[in-house]
């Protein structure tokens, strides 16, 4: 059986600036709603999900500590920002596709399954595909639940348990190369877009082109 290749999407199929953008869109909107100082949003490299609580929170007065509450606020501020982003995507239309990463996965899938696997939320994944005529490329889709707060570790495990362990997975961030590490996944750093430079020395390859993917099956 063709082994599988992995890619998140944002940093690594699409440029990060749409989900950027809507982070800090989401942010200042909840600044506002709730009476707060409007500045710089908690970085998305970092765990700014108990940020997101504590302004939920605020907002409604539910409680992060009760399941049933945390799990509604997850819901309605993960499908804010899915709007948000999807919003920003269009947009950029095509644009916001990484240069030369179709022609890459085309040439890929003729010698291996290839996988999406990314915490974005459920609902804008195949809409962000579908802008850039991709979503065909891949043989497996897996996307974050819209009330489970984003996590790339069970994210992997999920796609192990039904599917498989990915030969390799391809990302940008630290988070992603951590959670390859724990899972035994051999990680592929994405420079071609913004990334964490603390991932370098986790990856087993630093790519700064799309091209470089090329023949990588032979590696793996």
């Amino acid at each position: 059986m063709k082994p599988i290749i992995a890619f998140d999407m944002d940093g690594t199929i699409i440029s990060s600036d749409a989900a950027a953008k809507a982070h800090q869109a989401w942010f200042d909107l909840m600044v506002q709603l709730t009476g707060g100082e409007q500045g710089q949003a908690p970085s998305q490299k970092e765990d700014y999900f108990p940020k997101v609580l504590e302004l939920m929170s605020k907002l409604t007065g539910l409680n992060p500590n009760d399941g049933f509450d945390k799990s509604v606020m997850v819901k309605y501020a993960r499908n804010l920002y899915q709007m948000l982003y999807l919003a920003e995507l269009r947009k950029e239309g095509e644009k916001a596709f990484v240069t030369d990463i179709i022609d890459v996965l085309i040439e890929l899938k003729s010698q291996c399954r290839i996988a999406l696997i990314t915490t974005a939320p459920e609902d804008m994944v195949l809409p962000a595909l579908e802008i850039g005529k991709v979503k065909e490329l891949f043989d497996y889709i897996y996307r974050s639940p819209l009330n489970q707060e984003p996590s790339k570790i069970e994210m992997l495990r999920k796609f192990i348990k039904e599917v498989g362990k990915p030969a390799l997975y391809i990302g940008n961030e630290k988070k992603d190369a951590l959670a390859c590490k724990e899972l035994g996944i051999k990680f592929a750093l994405s420079k071609w877009a913004k990334h964490d430079e603390e991932a370098e020395n986790m990856a087993a390859f630093n790519f700064t082109s799309p091209k470089q993917l090329q023949g990588i099956a032979r590696l793996i």
